[in-house]
């Protein structure tokens, strides 16, 4: 009795029933990325298998409710994975499926036998041929794994999916192979029904897992970038810039190369901020670093540095190039009232530490706006 269907059957209920009350805690409704249709999917999951053990003995339409809610249920996991990626999925397309699947599973007058095999034989076959396919569905949604960094959470989901539909196609199998209600009635003692409710039940806590470590790692990504960027104007903050700078300085010994630092500062910032307001000064601010990022090539590193002033890592430049740089910004801003300083500075062989290349930049700028702005000064 201990590994009868039966019992695995009450435990798979019994989890999932779990699975939704720490979902329920969790408030679903105001999660986000694919958590919420998943959430529902538990829900959907649990009714399905508490629709078929309640009834199927004695109400026709019971398998045909639980057919649509499995059904449902993968749909949901498809939404929720697609979501995720950043490709959600229209709704019919969610429901179109599970009442397709439920509608078919009905009897309509269909004679009980159909090429020497029982009608219903073949409406059981042909559900769970649809939700293998699904289950596949939720595997390929999937990129390809990146071998040089690989993902595991999206691994075991892949291999939950993947599992599902073997276990689903060995049912499939069996019922064409032996065609008797040993096999069709889940909760029937045989090693197929077994390995189904095995795979549903195991697969199920996996993937619930494997779900939070994935949403986990993005939440822990999220938070790394927001404290390496700028809030108002999207680039690198002071510390990112500072990290970003010091393996630049590494990267430029090492091959021999020159970098280059430029720090800007907006001219008459504040007199802007009295006369227009903040707002204006934000605008301003985000203004002067989209023309800064646009400006600068792929290899360059566009910072915020602190108030007005922005800093820029440009390596394998020298001066003059880095000069052109900065008549090459101040043409794009010709349209606009924004002016800017700029100090510059070279770093030097002896140095291994991005304070004193930026020291001798800021040197530099400060000339500059003493000598009238809206001017560049090497340091």
């Amino acid at each position: 009795m201990l590994f009868s269907a039966p019992t695995f059957f009450l435990c798979l209920v019994l989890s999932q029933l779990a699975t939704v009350v720490v979902w329920l805690f969790a408030r679903p409704a105001r999660l986000r990325s694919g958590l919420r249709e998943w959430a529902i999917s538990g829900v959907t999951h649990s009714s399905a298998w508490l629709v078929f053990g309640l009834f199927h003995a004695t109400q026709t339409w019971a398998w045909a409710a639980t057919a649509g809610l499995l059904s449902l249920t993968l749909a949901l996991v498809h939404a929720s994975f697609s979501r995720y990626l950043k490709r959600p999925l229209p709704v019919w397309q969610i429901v179109l499926q599970p009442v397709l699947l439920s509608v078919s599973q009905l009897e309509w007058g269909a004679p009980p036998m159909l090429w020497g095999i029982p009608s219903q034989a073949l409406l059981v076959v042909g559900a769970h041929g649809l939700l293998m396919a699904q289950a596949l569905q939720c595997w390929r949604v999937w990129p390809p794994s990146n071998t040089s960094k690989p993902n595991n959470s999206q691994g075991l989901l892949k291999l939950c999916a993947l599992a599902l539909a073997g276990a689903i196609a060995a049912r499939i199998g069996a019922m064409a192979i032996y065609q008797d209600n040993t096999i069709v009635d889940i909760l029937s003692p045989s090693a197929v029904n077994l390995t189904l409710l095995s795979v549903c039940l195991v697969g199920a806590m996996v993937a619930n897992m494997a779900m939070l470590m994935l949403h986990q790692e993005r939440a822990w990504e999220a938070a790394q970038s927001l404290a390496m960027t700028d809030g108002l104007t999207g680039l690198m903050n002071r510390r990112a810039l500072l990290e970003a700078g010091f393996r630049e300085l590494a990267l430029s010994h090492r091959n021999n190369t020159t970098l280059c630092v430029m720090l800007l500062d907006l001219d008459h910032f504040k007199n802007l901020n009295d006369a227009w307001g903040h707002t204006a000064g934000d605008q301003a601010l985000q203004l002067f670093a989209s023309v800064l990022q646009e400006t600068a090539r792929n290899s360059d590193t566009v910072a915020r540095y602190g108030g007005e002033e922005f800093c820029v890592l440009l390596p394998a430049c020298d001066i003059e190039s880095a000069c052109a740089f900065a008549n090459r910004l101040r043409q794009r801003l010709g349209e606009t009232s924004l002016r800017f300083s700029a100090g510059l500075s070279l770093c030097r062989p002896e140095e291994h530490s991005m304070e004193a290349v930026l020291s001798r930049a800021d040197a530099a700028l400060y000339q500059a706006k003493n000598e009238g702005r809206d001017r560049v000064v090497t340091g």
